[in-house]
């Protein structure tokens, strides 16, 4: 009986043996590997470095680094982003797609900063497509006294010169 047993048990072994399958490929160091086909591995467009992920680029310089190098627009005919989020059929109050948050407690720490170099882009631009209600394309809330909820800067010299923020402001007092 023992002999019967310890037989099926190499049977069985060896039936699963028989169905591994050896994975191969190769990849660049601090790339992270992705299957390629059903038993091989390559390259990913995610990396490791310092610490850093990145997407799209082989050196991230912070926790999470995205680079799109595109210039053509999406198959659903949006514009190219490095970060894309959608947020949808929420019915809590502020919330967010995409959110940034600085929990500094000194200096000058932002959740969100945008830059551009376009000579007709915006660092930070908010759209509302809202038809009622209170909307806002960029909104701002500051609990400080000294602080703003959205503070802008207009250092053109010429022309017709725009506005650093158009808004409101409902204190009675303070700047």
């Amino acid at each position: 009986m023992k002999r019967i047993c310890v037989l099926l048990i190499v049977i069985c072994l060896a039936a699963l043996d028989a169905n591994a399958q050896t994975v191969t490929g190769s990849g660049t160091t601090n790339t992270i590997p992705k299957f390629t086909g059903s038993t091989s591995i390559g390259d990913s467009p995610i990396a490791e470095f310092n610490g850093n992920i990145g997407i799209g680029i082989p050196n991230p310089a912070s926790t999470l680094h995205v680079l799109n190098t595109s210039n053509s627009f999406d198959q659903f005919g949006f514009q190219p982003y490095a970060i894309y989020g959608v947020l949808s059929n929420s019915t809590i109050g502020f919330s967010a797609a995409i959110r940034g948050d600085s929990l500094a407690t000194d200096g000058n720490g932002s959740g969100v900063i945008g830059l551009t170099t376009s000579t007709g882009g915006g660092g930070v631009i908010g759209v509302s497509n809202a038809i009622s209600g209170f909307a806002s394309g960029v909104a701002g809330f500051s609990d400080s006294s000294q602080g703003r909820g959205v503070f802008g800067v207009n250092t053109v010299t010429t022309g017709n010169g725009g506005a650093g923020v158009r808004g409101f402001a409902s204190a009675t007092t303070g700047p």
